[in-house]
């Protein structure tokens, strides 16, 4: 088990492994652009740069600190934006949206966002992230869960194991799945994950 320390180091790195490579493409498409600039590759830097900007808005709101509550429309914008920049024309990522509840609270958003980003490293080659939000929770539960399916979807097993709160090898791509473990817990709330064929679901 990480402790406190350990944990804001490995999501730091986490949050530099995410922007490192989308910066990088603008640095390079910059360059390209002084040398020979074309609509095509402006398009490029642009479209780069946006992904980037919203990969960051979303890191931010599920790694920071918790703020009020939000609507649950702007939640799951941010999360669109975010799929959107990690797709391409290889690889195609569907939000499938359901929430009874017109506005969440930061602990929600943190927790619905970071459990998304564990669900979206499941789906390697593409495929429908599902968010279903519960208007009112059933005892015992928080009414939150994110399903992922697709060609080949499969959660990483030491992700399985870090939702769980055991311990075991922790690095950047693991922490996520640590972090939500921590989110559910200071919520008093236990994580589930259900298999599926090509998929399956984390639950709260």
């Amino acid at each position: 088990m990480l402790n406190d320390l350990e944990l804001t180091e490995m999501l730091c790195a986490r949050l530099c492994h995410d922007l490192a490579g989308p910066l990088g493409a603008v640095a390079s498409g910059a360059e390209l652009l002084g040398d020979d600039p074309d609509p095509e590759t402006a398009g490029l830097v642009a479209s780069t740069a946006a992904g980037a900007v919203s990969r960051l808005r979303l890191l931010r709101v599920a790694l920071g600190g918790a703020g009020g509550p939000r609507p649950e429309e702007d939640v799951r914008a941010l999360l669109q934006a975010y799929l959107e920049a990690g797709a391409s024309a290889a690889v195609r990522l569907d939000l499938i949206w359901h929430s009874g509840r017109p506005d969440l609270a930061g602990e929600t958003v943190r927790l619905v966002l970071a459990l998304a980003m564990v669900a979206r490293e499941s789906l390697p080659r593409g495929g429908r992230l599902s968010v279903e939000i519960e208007a009112v929770p059933p005892g015992g539960s928080l009414g939150l869960a994110v399903g992922f399916h697709g060609p080949s979807a499969r959660l990483d097993p030491d992700s399985r194991v870090a939702l769980g709160g055991a311990g075991g090898p922790i690095g950047p791509r693991v922490v996520l799945a640590c972090w939500v473990s921590r989110l559910a817990a200071r919520a008093h709330s236990s994580l589930v994950v259900e298999d599926q064929v090509d998929g399956g679901w984390i639950k709260a």
